[in-house]
């Protein structure tokens, strides 16, 4: 353990006379990282300013703020060589901008700051690293962000819990019909009919050219097994929870029915929409968005952890 130690006025210094002062917590690359930086984070309820990964939501604080220090310091020196900066003259014009959209001066926040225990020098590097942290993960975790509108409306699905609420399908359909009263050798030998259209499917025919070799139904064959649009919600149940899970150019395995064996193929889902979701949809596309943010975050700094060295030392 690296300790700093403060030595008196002594002419022999001896153990005794020694003050702890701070410590090394941890080294990453040639910077280091005190104690003293992360007992701050936490008495300023500033744990997590980056990400506490590693570390998990549930783990002590202190181990919480030391990686986010630690991730902290990573990006510091990954904006240098990426030759991101952030001037003081940046911070002074950034602060000046948010106290003036709260109606506050800087004499008064100079104030409130002291009662908290901190100065104003203490306050612009923190609104230093803050900035540092946007720009730099504007330029470089932001591109890899992309949210689109299904994965907006699946979302929604998600936590509203009605996931057939919207949806509508278009589906193809191949149907091997089973005659009322049919023996079970018949039965049977229309299952195999099933079976083979279904592994043809899965060797890559493509299902307009497999609803002619294989569907009855000479109607929808005529139409490559095209079906009406119909909404998820409208299907039986056990049809629903063959198609809901389907993404389009999917298909389900053979369904046994009491009209024969059907193979459903998902041509392409639509979204009705509705108030509550239109209501919703910028928070919902926001809320994802961070999630997002997050995730990419984190995948950034374990691919940095493997190529800058980060040793954290043991108290």
């Amino acid at each position: 353990v690296i300790f700093l130690f403060y030595v008196g006025m002594l002419s022999v210094p001896c153990f005794a006379d020694l003050q702890l002062i701070d410590r090394i917590s941890a080294v990453v690359s040639d910077e280091i990282v005190l104690d003293s930086q992360v007992q701050e984070k936490i008495r300023r309820a500033n744990i997590v300013a980056v990400s506490e990964f590693p570390a998990g939501e549930k783990d002590p604080d202190t181990d919480r703020a030391l990686q986010d220090a630690i991730n902290l310091e990573l990006i510091r020196q990954k904006a240098v060589e990426l030759e991101v900066d952030v001037s003081d003259a940046d911070v002074e014009q950034e602060v000046k901008r948010f106290l003036d959209g709260r109606g506050l001066s800087k004499d008064g926040l100079t104030a409130a700051l002291k009662q908290q225990g901190m100065s104003y020098e203490e306050y612009k590097s923190d609104f230093h690293d803050q900035m540092l942290l946007r720009k730099f993960q504007g330029m470089v975790v932001g591109p890899l962000v992309k949210i689109t509108d299904k994965e907006v409306e699946a979302y929604f699905f998600r936590k509203s819990g009605s996931s057939a609420e919207g949806k509508r399908l278009q589906l193809r359909q191949i149907v091997i019909a089973v005659p009322a009263g049919a023996s079970p050798e018949i039965e049977e030998a229309k299952r195999e009919v099933a079976r083979n259209a279904f592994q043809k499917l899965s060797g890559g025919m493509p299902i307009d050219e497999a609803v002619k070799v294989y569907s009855d139904d000479v109607h929808s064959r005529e139409k490559g097994g095209i079906m009406p649009e119909v909404g998820l919600s409208d299907l039986s149940e056990a049809v629903r929870v063959a198609v809901e899970p389907l993404e389009p150019g999917k298909f389900t395995s053979p369904l046994k029915t009491p009209a024969g064996f059907y193979i459903f193929y998902l041509e392409k889902i639509k979204f009705a929409g509705s108030d509550e979701f239109l209501r919703q949809k910028q928070n919902l596309e926001n809320e994802l968005r961070a999630q997002e943010f997050g995730s990419q975050t984190k995948k950034w700094l374990s691919e940095q952890r493997k190529r800058v060295k980060v040793n954290i030392i043991p108290l």
